[in-house]
């Protein structure tokens, strides 16, 4: 090839040498920037006047010069000696830094130079002693007195099933601590034994809750009884209901259909068959037998909220936020007849108790009654200034009661239409309305926390309740109108006479909002609804059902059995108290005038002022209460419970 070459290029040169040697100078170079780039920056972090030695326990004069390195940093602990009884980590023996030396490189920014750490000092573990049997001993009475208070707290405050849960966990320690107060031959019981056997006592006496339902995974929005009392149906915004037997707390059948939230539902006259409204339009029949599906019913343009049957079974009414109601003939599940007026949401429908009349109430403000038989409208009732929240029938159909958002509630005659009363009173929202078994007496709940009790004959108030905390979202009267059950926003229900406003009983255990409460048909039953996705069981006064059944409890004298007394105080309150020692064990419930123990010792029966009685078992020593009500708790400890009031106290130990 020649040396050179004369003229212009006009093409690539087909010497492969040379793109060779130039593609290696390129590379060379770069190779050469990096080097010094490389060596830039490490005399950048380490400058040539720091102490370059090797890592300890190579040499002695490496280690010297560490040592004097280290003295020579610039550091808060610089030439400072170890402190006595602390451990310096190795990696303080490392070659301190000292100011580092300026590097001028062109393009680059000088990096922000960062003093190294203080040395880490770890203190050395201390050992403890062994404790003493004493303290063992000590350290378990104050476990036990713990958990007894937290106990009673808890059933103070309503759950007394939690409150059963706590002292239950306290019983191994308390039973050792009462052993060994034995021992020492002492004629007192243990304090820590006493603590827990009052705490549980308390809870035995104040629980109520006997069954926990909670098969739905969204909130339960209304729990149904049937007629007979031998079925339970929730209905829950995870788009189910279900059946469960209400003795047992058994489920029965999940009927699934629905593509919406449930709202509402309602069992035929003779039981046989369930109605469920939901948000997705349709209304499903079912068969309370086996959870079958029978018949859809379909036609509204909007969410159904609202059901109700007729006394004789033939047709059902639906409420929709169309703004429509639609009878229909169950006979052929065929649409009957649609109920059209109202010019916003219905809230609520009812039939008479003959099947003649249907009521309406909706967003709109107005109460509608319509004839069953042929869908048209008889009275449009105004005087309400907000959306009407509920409608109720009287016994005898002649009153209709209503609830609104205007605050107040309202009384109807039914005949005419015109007003009856205007009951005011409440300082927010009036949610509910029912009457009495009786029609003398309609019961409203509000968001004011309170519940009222009015006189339906001239709308005059009876009763404020007063206790709740938040919201009061449901009423119930009891089969005989002795109790009212009402159902809150603050997780709680509670029972009330009616004969004088007083609370009889706060039912606890729910962790969330209750927006359905409901009587079985006999009374002895209690259920509610709540946002935490489970439905309870409530017994509502086991001892006076008890005291139905006691023979010849009228000759019931004996003050002890023995082990216990019972004694009535001065404040009417019949106190079991240990015979022995003298200290009280538990406060029976309600007022007395007569307590006695049954002849074989194992009952006390307390007669009240008004002379009705209750039966409470007596229990001789704690292990008897706990073996009695072990078996009966429906639920177990949260693990946050378990966390909040065992572990975590428990640690400080």
């Amino acid at each position: 090839m020649p040396d050179s070459i004369d003229g212009p290029i006009t093409g690539p040169t087909t010497d492969p040498g040379l793109a060779k040697r130039a593609r290696m100078e390129i590379a060379g170079g770069v190779a050469i920037v990096a080097v010094v780039l490389g060596v830039a920056f490490y005399k950048w972090e380490r400058p040539p006047d720091q102490i370059d030695s090797p890592a300890p326990g190579y040499s002695a004069s490496s280690q010297d010069a560490v040592k004097k390195a280290v003295k020579d940093a610039t550091r808060p602990n610089a030439g400072k000696p170890p402190k006595k009884g602390l451990i310096v980590h190795p990696s303080t023996l490392r070659p301190p830094l000292k100011k580092a030396r300026t590097v001028t490189i062109p393009g680059l920014i000088k990096p922000l130079y960062l003093a190294p750490p203080p040395l880490i000092e770890y203190p050395r573990a201390t050992l403890r002693r062994p404790l003493t049997k004493a303290e063992i001993l000590d350290r378990r009475r104050i476990r036990a007195s713990r958990l007894a208070r937290f106990s009673r707290e808890h059933t103070d405050q309503r759950d007394a099933v939690t409150g059963a849960l706590l002292a239950l966990e306290a019983i191994p320690d308390a039973r050792i601590a009462a052993r060994e107060t034995s021992n020492t031959g002492s004629s007192h019981q243990d304090s820590a034994y006493l603590d827990v056997y009052r705490a549980l006592y308390a809870a035995y006496l104040h629980r109520r809750e006997f069954g926990v339902l909670d098969g739905h995974f969204r909130y339960v929005r209304n729990a149904i009884f049937s007629h007979d009392g031998a079925r339970l149906a929730t209905v829950s915004s995870d788009r189910r209901a279900r059946l469960w037997d209400p003795r047992t707390g058994a489920g029965i059948a999940l009927l699934k259909g629905h593509d919406g939230e449930v709202w509402d539902a309602a069992f035929s006259p003779d039981d046989r068959f369930l109605a469920t409204a939901s948000f997705d339009g349709a209304i499903r029949i079912w068969s309370t037998d086996n959870g079958g599906e029978r018949a859809v019913l379909k036609g509204h343009r909007g969410e159904v909220v609202a059901l109700a049957y007729s006394p004789d079974g033939r047709f059902l009414v639906s409420g929709s936020y169309d703004g429509t109601a639609r009878i229909w003939d169950l006979q052929t599940f065929a649409l009957h007849a649609i109920l059209t007026g109202h010019s916003d949401k219905i809230r609520s429908v009812r039939f008479s108790p003959d099947g003649a009349s249907i009521a309406t109430v909706g967003d709109d403000a107005t109460v509608r009654l319509w004839d069953a038989a042929t869908g048209q409208e008889r009275q449009a009732m105004r005087g309400h200034t907000h959306s009407i929240r509920r409608v109720a029938f009287s016994p005898d159909g002649r009153k209709l009661a209503t609830a609104s958002a205007d605050g107040t509630a309202r009384l109807w005659n039914t005949a005419d239409g015109t007003a009856i009363a205007v009951l005011r009173g409440h300082e927010s929202w009036v949610d509910f309305i029912a009457f009495s078994p009786d029609g003398d007496t309609v019961a409203t709940a509000s968001r004011d926390k309170t519940a009222r009790l009015w006189r339906t004959s001239d709308g005059a108030p009876v009763h404020v309740l007063r206790g709740h905390e938040s919201w009061v979202n449901t009423v119930a009267f009891s089969p005989d109108g002795a109790l009212l059950l009402t159902g809150s926003s603050d997780w709680t229900a509670r029972l009330w006479r009616t004969s004088d406003g007083s609370a009889f009983a706060t039912l606890g255990g729910h962790r969330g909002e209750l927006w359905s409460a409901a009587f079985g048909p006999d009374g002895r039953v209690a259920a509610t609804a709540s946002a935490d996705g489970a439905a309870r069981l409530w017994a509502v006064d086991p001892a006076a059902q008890n005291a139905q059944n006691a023979p010849n409890s009228g000759l019931w004298t004996k003050s002890t059995n023995g082990r216990l007394s019972v004694s009535i105080y001065p404040d009417g309150a019949a106190r079991v108290v240990d015979a022995a020692s003298g200290a009280d064990i538990a406060t029976l419930p309600g007022l007395a005038k007569h307590a006695a123990f049954s002849p074989d010792g194992e009952t006390i029966i307390v007669i009240a002022p008004d002379d009705s009685a209750r039966l409470y078992q007596a229990f001789n020593t704690l292990d008897d209460l706990a073996t009695a009500i072990k078996p009966a708790l429906p639920r177990k400890l949260t693990r946050a419970d378990r966390l909040k009031f065992i572990i975590l106290p428990n640690a400080g130990d």
